[in-house]
């Protein structure tokens, strides 16, 4: 792939205590980027950051005095005159775009939403009310034309080879995500499908749950599982689950992971109807979740998508060189 840009991407979800997560979600969606001589992923704040200046360019934020004039204090060497695309895959503290600003003057800074807008705020509206960011863009088609952004992008997802690994099904279905307004429905699904002689295996995280909602095959946990672990047990199931959270239209990790990795899925999301990799004999979609037929979960008919990387972040990066080009 040619590149007309050179890209840094800011992947600060996944860098904790100076260490970037191998095994992080966001580290793992961009496995295939890894090895682009034009893209430098950088998991947190890249050195040398002059603490002095950053409290500087916070005091001039606050008396909304320009930081171009603290420009001189950035030392030369950090000063790419080559022109930088900065791809800000998750949110950064304001302060530190600024600093990046007089760090890359012919940067543009673009900003890929892989979540929903109102989950980022106020961070995005400071991007864009101090204009840190150039071009921004969403996952979600809906959200690209209700706030006018810039472009649209369908989720990404690099595919991870497993060698030697027993693929052999642990459970019938697989759930794993955060409770937030979902776990009355999540109960609802594993009580129904268990009481259907499916084996279920969930894993709920942030719930308050109740000695009432405890279940054998619900594991609850306040700790963030490594993705890469979470992962192995999408592939080992025969069936993946999803219940999708209120407003959203774009397609979800579970989805992806259902085709790259060739797995029937249960999900309410109407949405998925419009994507090319969707078929009904292998995607049910429920209102209702006692209207999903057990057997279609015990079906050992073989499943294929035909994936062939559609979901891999390379594209989102040629989409945003074609827009910049």
């Amino acid at each position: 792939m040619k590149l007309n840009n050179k890209f840094i991407i800011f992947n600060s979800a996944d860098y904790k205590d100076g260490t970037n997560n191998k095994d992080g979600y966001y580290t793992i969606c961009l496995e295939d980027l890894k090895q682009l001589p034009d893209i430098t992923i950088v998991g947190g704040p890249m050195p040398p950051v002059p603490k002095l200046l950053l409290f500087l360019i916070r005091v001039f934020r606050r008396l909304r005095i320009p930081t171009g004039i603290l420009r001189p204090l950035v030392s030369k060497k950090c000063i790419d005159t080559e022109r930088k695309s900065i791809l800000l895959i998750r949110i950064l503290d304001p302060t530190y775009l600024h600093w990046l600003r007089l760090k890359y003057p012919k940067g543009v800074f673009v900003l890929f939403l892989r979540d929903l807008y109102v989950t980022k705020e106020p961070s995005v509206s400071i991007y864009r009310k101090e204009k840190l960011i150039d071009i921004w863009g969403s996952y979600d088609k809906d959200e690209k034309e209700r706030y006018n952004m810039d472009f649209f992008y369908p989720e990404i997802e690099s595919k991870l080879s497993f060698p030697g690994l027993d693929l052999s099904p642990t459970c019938d279905i697989f759930f794993a995500g955060a409770a937030k307004n979902r776990l009355p429905r999540l109960l609802e699904a594993y009580d129904y499908f268990t009481a259907s002689g499916l084996k279920c295996h969930f894993i709920i995280m942030d719930a308050n749950e109740r000695e009432s909602d405890l279940r054998e095959g619900i594991e609850y946990t306040k700790e963030l599982i490594p993705y890469r672990q979470m992962l192995l047990h999408s592939i080992r199931c025969r069936c993946m689950l999803e219940i999708n959270q209120e407003g959203a239209v774009g397609n979800t990790s579970r989805f992806l992971e259902a085709v790259m990795y060739n797995k029937r899925l249960i999900t309410n999301s109407t949405s998925v109807k419009e994507d090319a990799f969707y078929k009904p004999e292998f995607i049910k979609i429920f209102s209702d979740i006692k209207d999903i037929d057990p057997a279609f979960v015990k079906d050992d008919s073989v499943v294929d998508y035909h994936y062939n990387n559609e979901f891999s972040p390379i594209g989102l990066i040629e989409c945003i060189n074609g827009i910049l080009s």
